[in-house]
């Protein structure tokens, strides 16, 4: 290949940004974004090895194997870490303002210690958009070191011929981005570089922005777009020129064109993160007002960006914590110092003055960020009440407490660790003094001191190593489970002791559900007997009934009587004779006759002596139930008991010859035990008791529904209905920090919500990464439909949310998201502390 040809004398830099070109055209033409920039890193790894040109040929064609020649459409999230830190410092820092934080601010230049093996997202990205320069680097790194050969093979025939253009310029950069993601013909990002690589790309944050935007909208990476705005939105607050008129412009049509997209996907975001919509209001408000005045700031927005990021809802009380006075105040005396003030020239600050400066922000970021104050103490916490007051700080005080509470086996064994965040306002704060007095580092000798603040960086980043403590989350979900089984078992016993002290004793009501469930009633606690008290028609008997019987009686009115309001009584009436006629007896004595008939009795059921039903059974075998006087009268006698007993004068058809008085006289006599025939008919026999609670199988005689029951069983039943949520609401709603009362639901739910406070607190502050780069996982713990947590209960009261409906809202939303909690290995926790650290290792650092 002649661009690179050994026999030349020297090998021109435009020889060498042409071929770099073409190298990273293949590579974006043959492979994904991750893929690329993986072979990349291999490349500069190669060039720093003691390897052969045939060795470091061999491992890059066997890397090219290991690769798979398809596009990734994989996230690139994005954590403006010096931007979070700009926005804290210079809201609630007396002596740091807006103007100050982005005066002078020194980008770091590009060059091969940024191509490590392993990258964060963010750091792929940069690295794929500026793939060309970084094979320039490459190349020309190997041609100082006569080591051009094996990279010949790179330069495949197919690589387009290309003139090296001039470089963007900042401007013209992000012109160029600005055209590309409002251009209407959808190009993917890839191909837009694989058009424009022939001219080499800077390093222009708000350009790199954009186009990151760009692509993971177009990915549909719906939460790494979101962090995406909020960089562009820190951009602009602290860009330190002012934007031109005509892009501007573009910035509004992107805008416009994002406010439709965000209103589609209004739905989604939601169920993502419910803090993402008032957010992103707030963004695209201020976007607008900060393209009219460059030193617009907006407190509030940016509080919101804060508390999005960082979980911190309050970050002024935050800082404002007493054991953080003397690093705030130390921190305000080197912002103050540095003050300029006229008449100019004037020294604000000497050679001393800085150097205590370092000390003290060294100390804040390497001593104090991992005292137990900041950053929690190597211990375990178990119980729900020290959890409850430790919770009671920003999770981030928390960092060690919360890492050996997750995993008390071979990781918990690790160092303590900073606390990120007091880490990265340390970091941020020594570059910014860097920034502003660049000379006066370099003569203070200061390098010395700050690698006790890189090696606590170092470590932030290389602490999380251990894949048994992320296989712990799948079991810390499952306890969480089990923590809400409690709840639910224990809702359930406060209903049943509410209920048992309202109803009557040894009946069921739930007033969880609608009036119209079931209600059964005892049946032992009911017995069956005449209606009039004594006997009907010689039957007294005392009959068992059945729950089928009872429930006869319209379920309200069951109901009304479990409430107390009521009492139901069942007896038998009319007991009588059907289908009665004459049978003659052995007597041959017309007068006299014995009486055969079927038994028949109506049942009658009352509700506070109102009628409610009236039913008639009869027997099936017909019975000789009267001896008494063969007269139609006898035989109209449903009843004959009242004549039963009386005599039946009769004469003898032939006389007696005057030999003795002629008649003879007979007593009425009943011929059957009637209470006998019922008993044998009652349960067996003709099966009355049966019959009765069919309704199919007995003649309903007569049926009153008695609506004005059923309407104060449902006034009365709302009413303790309501008692009871409330007394439930109030119970699950206890703060966490009282102490437990007698209630058990109390403490049970204390439990449930404090472990899932922990939980999202572990998950935000060990795990940071995932939570910030995961879809599914922001949507488990911050999302719409999120795992329960004390908010969603008080929003489910406020809306008078029937505790039932909620129960069962809290199963569903525990169970949709039960298998997110698999997290992939990943040994890098903090990679949003990342660019500080980068920046911190090339100005301080001999082995970056």
């Amino acid at each position: 290949m002649t661009v690179l040809a050994q026999e030349e004398p020297a090998v021109s830099d435009a020889q060498l940004q042409q071929a770099g070109i073409k190298i990273s055209y293949q590579l974006r033409d043959r492979f994904g974004i991750s893929d690329s920039v993986k072979l990349t890193a291999m490349a500069a790894q190669l060039l720093s090895s003691f390897v052969s040109d045939e060795q470091a040929q061999n491992q890059w064609n066997g890397a090219l194997k290991s690769v798979s020649e398809s596009a990734d459409n994989g996230a690139f999230t994005y954590i403006n870490s010096s931007a979070l830190a700009g926005q804290i410092l210079v809201s609630h820092t007396n002596g740091m303002t807006l103007n100050k934080w982005r005066l002078v601010r020194l980008p770091k230049a590009l060059d091969l210690s940024d191509l490590k093996i392993e990258l964060t997202q963010a750091e792929t990205f940069n690295v794929y958009l500026r793939l060309a320069h970084y094979w320039y680097l490459i190349l020309q790194t190997a041609a100082a070191n006569d080591n051009l050969e094996w990279f010949e093979s790179l330069l495949l025939e197919q690589a387009p011929e290309v003139t090296v253009l001039d470089a963007y310029s900042k401007e013209t950069e992000l012109a160029a981005a600005l055209q590309f993601v409002t251009q209407p013909n959808g190009l993917s990002l890839t191909e837009l570089l694989l058009q424009t690589d022939q001219q080499v790309w800077p390093v222009d944050d708000l350009a790199t922005a954009l186009l990151r935007m760009y692509y993971n909208r177009q990915s549909d990476h719906v939460l790494a777009t979101v962090y995406d705005w909020i960089d562009v939105y820190q951009q602009l607050e602290f860009s330190q020129q002012l934007i031109p008129a005509a892009q501007q412009s573009k910035l509004v049509q992107l805008i416009e064109v994002y406010g439709l997209w965000y209103v589609t996907q209004s739905d989604r975001l939601q169920i993502l993160d419910v803090q993402i919509k008032p957010l992103l209001d707030a963004l695209f408000s201020g976007l607008e007002q900060k393209l009219k005045n460059p030193d617009h700031i907006n407190i509030q927005t940016n509080q919101q960006i804060i508390a999005f990021i960082t979980g911190i809802q309050d970050i002024e009380a935050y800082l404002k914590q007493p054991f953080r006075r003397d690093l705030h105040r130390a921190l305000e005396v080197c912002f103050n110092i540095s003050e300029e003030y006229p008449p100019l020239p004037q020294q604000p600050i000497d050679k001393n003055q800085l150097i205590g400066c370092v000390n003290d922000i060294v100390s804040w970021g390497s001593e104090a960020a991992k005292s137990p104050d900041l950053s929690g103490s190597a211990t375990t916490l178990t119980a729900t009440q020290p959890i409850a007051r430790a919770l009671q700080v920003p999770a981030w005080q928390l960092v060690n407490t919360l890492k050996y509470s997750h995993d008390t086996g071979i990781c918990a064994a690790q160092n303590t660790v900073a606390n990120p965040l007091e880490w990265l306002l340390a970091g941020e704060s020594l570059l910014w003094m860097h920034d502003r007095w660049p000379a006066l580092f370099r003569e203070s000798r200061v390098n010395a001191q700050i690698q006790q603040l890189l090696s606590t960086g170092r470590q932030l980043q290389l602490d999380i190593d251990c894949p048994q403590a992320l296989g712990e989350l799948q079991q810390n979900y499952l306890e969480l489970v089990e923590y809400w089984n409690k709840v639910r078992s224990e809702v359930q016993n406060f209903s049943n002791r509410y209920a048992t002290s309202r109803i009557k004793k040894d009946h069921n009501i739930d007033f969880f559900q609608s009036t119209n469930q079931f209600t059964a009633l005892k049946a032992e606690s009911y017995e069956i007997g005449p209606c009039n008290g004594g006997s009907v028609c010689g039957a007294q008997i005392s009959l068992p009934t059945s729950s089928e019987l009872l429930n006869q009686f319209p379920n309200y009115i069951r109901q009304s009587v479990v409430l107390e309001l009521g009492e139901l009584n069942i007896c038998y009436d009319e007991v009588e004779w059907l289908d009665r006629e004459t049978v003659s007896t052995d007597l041959r004595n017309t007068k006299i006759a014995n009486f055969q008939g079927r038994l028949s009795m109506k049942l009658r059921g009352f509700y506070n002596d109102q009628l409610v039903f009236d039913k008639q059974v009869s027997s099936s075998q017909t019975y000789n139930y009267l001896f008494g006087e063969n007269s139609e009268a006898v035989l109209a006698m449903a009843c004959p008991l009242s004549i039963v007993g009386d005599q039946i004068e009769t004469k003898l058809e032939r006389g007696t010859f005057g030999l003795f008085p002629n008649r003879l006289t007979f007593l009425t006599a009943n011929r059957v035990d009637i209470n006998q025939i019922i008993r044998n008919n009652w349960e067996s026999g003709d099966e009355w008791l049966l019959k009765l609670s069919n309704e199919n199988a007995s003649e309903l005689l007569q049926f009153n529904d008695l609506p004005e029951v059923e309407t104060a069983v449902n006034t009365h039943y709302v009413r303790l209905g309501n008692e009871l949520q409330q007394m439930v609401y109030q119970q699950l709603m206890e703060d966490k920090l009282r102490r437990y009362n007698s209630s058990s639901l109390t403490a049970a739910m204390l439990d449930y919500m404090v472990r899932r406070e922990l939980f999202a607190a572990l998950m935000k502050t060990i795990y940071p990464d995932q939570y910030h780069q995961s879809e599914t996982l922001r949507k488990a713990l911050s999302g719409e439909n999120r795992i329960p947590d004390v908010v969603v209960m008080q929003e489910n009261f406020q809306k008078r949310v029937d505790v039932q409906a909620a129960l069962n809202d809290f199963d569903a939303r525990i169970d949709a998201h039960k298998d997110v909690w698999e997290l992939p290995v990943n040994d890098r926790q903090y990679s949003f502390l990342q660019p500080t650290l980068n920046k911190l290792k090339a100005l301080f650092s001999a082995d970056p």
